[in-house]
This record gives structure tokens, C-alpha cells and sequence, in this order.
């Protein structure tokens, strides 16, 4: 579930708040297996991807929806007037 007031926004995963963010849920991933989940928050003016409650590099903009892979996750990031394709693998 996403939850949010006027300022910040947080997931429950399995009955857990996770940290609250300006945004939240922009993008949600399940792993192939569903037992990893990967989303979009924002922070201030960048974007990151929090895998398993796990911060991901910030960018200025995640622009497309996060895919699993039977490895783990892929997404694009910008930054600096760069596109990054970035690949997180799980374990």
C-alpha cells in the first residue's frame, strides 16, 4: 500500500513502513519470483530506485517504468544530459 500526507509519501511492504519520500510509487517492480520489490521515489529534485528498502544512485529523472529480469531489475536513469541504463542484480 502507498500512503501520503501534503509533504511526503512511504510504502507498507508486509505490514512495514518504508522511509518516506517527497514522492513515491512513480514506478512499481516485482521480481520475477516476487519476492523483491523495486520503486521510484523522488528526494528533493532527483529520482532513485529503492530495491528492497535499499537506496539506488540518484538521478535527475527515472523517465520509464522499472522491468524485472530474471536477474533483477532494469531502468533507465538521467543525468547531467545522459541516459544510463542501469541493471541491479539481486541475489
Amino acid at each position: 500500500s502507498a500512503y501520503s500526507d501534503a509533504k511526503h509519501g512511504f510504502l507498507v511492504v508486509n505490514e512495514r513502513e518504508e522511509k518516506a519520500y517527497d514522492l513515491v510509487g512513480k514506478y512499481i517492480a516485482f521480481s520475477a519470483d516476487s519476492r523483491h520489490l523495486a520503486y521510484v521515489a523522488r528526494s528533493g529534485n532527483q529520482e532513485l530506485v529503492i530495491i528492497d528498502g535499499l537506496e539506488g544512485k540518484p538521478y535527475d529523472i527515472i523517465p520509464s517504468p522499472i522491468i524485472a529480469t530474471q536477474e533483477g531489475f532494469r531502468y533507465l536513469g538521467y543525468k547531467d544530459n545522459h541516459v544510463y541504463l542501469i541493471e541491479e542484480r539481486i541475489q
